[in-house]
């Protein structure tokens, strides 16, 4: 098995995804790792035809399916601009993501890891799903007894990794940043791996760790 081309040439120099692996992906909020993920599923989709089971509860799915048909048409889903989206073009890329986006939707509760590895499994085995996204890791059920913090994400990482190269699927996490501190300039500096909220586990046991990162400056 090899790594597979995103079809971006600059994300393919440092990154290339990989069944069987775990990866993290962190970052300021509002710098767009959730977009830019997305961005990159869609991508992969189009070149490898790969398909997706989806836990992304602080968006609503019907959000969500707005901002992913909006990135897959290139177009905008509202009115008052000049490239909106036709109906037709609407429905059309609302069918190609409903083949390929299989969300896990739980209402009621905040499932925690094992639930959301259950049905992950049925999506795996009914739809063939090649990877596995949750985004992001603080909204999972966090309620772990006598357990400390960082023996929960230690934890939580290994059943993703076993599930991962059990399924032989690619999993994608995101996961918030501590609270950083301003630089000299006043402002945010990329945030490393080990300072991913939590543990320095999100460091030392995955697979890949990426940071998205938008100088809004320049």
């Amino acid at each position: 098995v090899k790594p597979i081309s995103v079809g971006y040439d600059n994300l393919d120099d440092i990154y290339r995804p990989l069944k069987g692996t775990f990866a993290v992906w962190t970052g300021i909020p509002n710098h767009g790792k959730s977009t830019f993920l997305d961005q990159m599923l869609i991508k992969i989709s189009e070149k490898h035809n790969w398909r997706y089971a989806v836990f992304s509860p602080e968006h609503s799915v019907k959000m969500h399916l707005r901002r992913l048909v909006q990135i897959k048409m290139k177009k905008a889903f509202d009115e008052g601009f000049s490239n909106r989206m036709s109906k037709e073009e609407l429905q059309a890329g609302l069918k190609w993501i409903n083949e390929r986006f299989y969300f896990i939707e739980t209402k009621d509760t905040t499932p925690d890891i094992d639930y959301i590895l259950k049905i992950a499994k049925g999506s795996v085995l009914k739809y063939g799903c090649d990877a596995l996204i949750i985004d992001p890791y603080n909204e999972v059920c966090a309620k772990r007894g006598n357990m400390r913090e960082d023996e929960h994400i230690r934890d939580f990482i290994s059943k993703l990794k076993r599930f991962a190269r059990i399924h032989d699927v690619a999993i994608f996490v995101v996961a918030h940043p501590t609270k950083l501190q301003k630089d000299s300039n006043g402002s945010y500096p990329p945030p490393s791996s080990y300072e991913i909220s939590g543990s320095s586990h999100w460091s030392n046991m995955s697979d890949a760790i990426l940071t998205v990162h938008r100088d809004f400056d320049d």
